[in-house]
């Protein structure tokens, strides 16, 4: 088999060309002195036991009307036949799944270990795990037997809120993405319904105000979830030297908080030993707080306690954020990229031909691309695509500037009718309110 029987046959599994061709012969001549269209084209999904009608094609005019050539409407879309890459979602799957499977194990191996150091119950050492991890530190709970105690306490805390934060952090992202995307898909919808009922001819109506408010929370919720998760956004950037490296400044500011925090409490209280200084410096940073060990209670104590809270907190959470953000980066970057390498098969071409003239064109092939990478979500191309289709009013496929100017004064005529329609309205509502005060007078007398 030829490489181009592989081809047709590849193309067929998946879409069928109606040509556009225009007049059959025998009319040919009468059309040939009006202005030539660009050919335009469409797709119809093939089903089981249907064949392809030419009459399929979509016209602007009547079918009746033979003193002008029917305008081509363009119906094929850039999102056509489009399916996101698999690969893409499963990396971002494989990281949810290891976020949660470190957590959950994690916080069994603190719980084994405080049952054998200090002896708790399997309940209180869950508990008093959960109250670390979560930096809630009640202070009811305390490693207290030993020294070595405390200082597995440190290492414990310290090693689980840079892993653990980071991933909470990601299953969040997660949960985050998933109702952004159930809101995106509720807007996707509210718009589809309103472009149906502006195509059968509905009387539009001024809005009320609940109806406003909701529709600009509508608006505004996914930007405030997206700026929620900012810190842990899946974004594409330049292939770096590794995670280590690229956290490497993090990782030394945070060496410099914590040596920081050990001076400084040893200069309060010179009677604690450099195991407690640790312990003070890793439990205040990580806003876990036990309150077993604090600066004294003197003006210099508090200065420095209102000093280090600051400063502390505010780097460690810089490192939770930034490996957290270098995890999902990478594994990004290396999905992203193996789709980049990978090249497009026989089968494939049709999805990529989206407008069926048989060439992949350098926009089709590039938008493609970025929408199997995911950083072009396929809603936001069919809406831009919408707006597109508005502007392109005879189906030519271009917008010129003439196109440009009537689409420009029929937004400013809508505007103008609904305008009308409120003054209106307000009418009708003054008139009624008129009526009504004179038919309570009239009762009255």
């Amino acid at each position: 088999m030829t490489l181009q029987s592989q081809f047709n046959a590849g193309r067929q599994s998946h879409v069928h060309l109606v040509d556009a061709g225009g007049p059959s012969s025998s009319s040919s001549s009468s059309s040939s002195k009006s202005p030539k269209k660009k050919s335009s084209w469409k797709f119809w999904k093939r089903s089981k036991g249907s064949t392809p009608r030419s009459s399929e094609l979509v016209t602007s005019s009547s079918s009746s009307s033979s003193s002008s050539p029917p305008v081509l409407q363009r119906k094929s879309s850039l999102t056509s036949n489009f399916e996101a890459d698999v690969e893409l979602t499963s990396s971002n799957r494989q990281i949810f799944r290891r976020s949660v499977y470190l957590t959950l194990t994690y916080i069994l191996s603190g719980v084994i270990a405080f049952c054998f150091i200090e002896s708790w119950t399997f309940l209180d050492s869950l508990y008093f795990v959960v109250v670390t991890l979560t930096t809630v530190g009640y202070g009811d709970q305390s490693p207290w037997v030993s020294e070595s105690a405390r200082f597995f306490c440190t290492l414990y805390a310290f090693v689980g809120i840079l892993l653990l934060g980071s991933a909470l952090g990601i299953i969040a992202a997660e949960v985050v993405s998933q109702q952004e995307a159930a809101l995106k898909d509720f807007q996707r919808k509210v718009l589809e319904a309103k472009e149906e009922g502006e195509e059968k001819g509905e009387e539009k109506r001024p809005k009320s105000r609940f109806e406003v408010m909701c529709t600009d929370i509508n608006l505004r919720l996914p930007g405030f979830l997206r700026n929620i998760n900012s810190g842990i956004k899946k974004v594409y950037t330049e292939r770096t030297p590794g995670i280590v490296q690229e956290l490497m400044g993090s990782f030394q500011l945070l060496f410099v908080v914590i040596l920081l925090g050990m001076i400084l409490i040893k200069l309060d209280d010179h009677s604690l030993s450099l195991n407690k200084c640790l312990y003070f410096a890793v439990i205040t940073s990580t806003t876990i707080g036990y309150g077993d060990i604090s600066p004294k209670n003197t003006n210099l104590g508090k200065i420095f306690g209102i000093f280090y809270i600051l400063f502390g907190v505010t780097a460690v959470g810089n490192v939770l954020s930034e490996i957290a953000t270098k995890v999902i980066e990478k594994k990004q970057r290396e999905a992203m990229d193996r789709i980049l390498s990978r090249k497009i098969t026989i089968d494939e071409f049709a999805k990529f031909d989206v407008d069926g003239d048989g060439r992949i064109e350098r926009t089709e092939f590039a938008l493609r691309k970025l929408m199997l990478m995911g950083i072009v979500e396929p809603a936001d191309v069919a809406r831009v695509e919408k707006e597109f289709d508005q502007m392109d009013a005879d189906g030519s496929g271009e917008v010129t500037l003439k196109d440009l100017e009537a689409h420009l004064k029929a937004q400013e005529k809508e505007k103008e009718e609904l305008l009308e329609r409120k003054k209106r309205g307000a009418k009708k509502t003054k008139a009624k309110q008129v009526q009504n005060q004179y038919e309570n007078m009239v009762e009255k007398i």
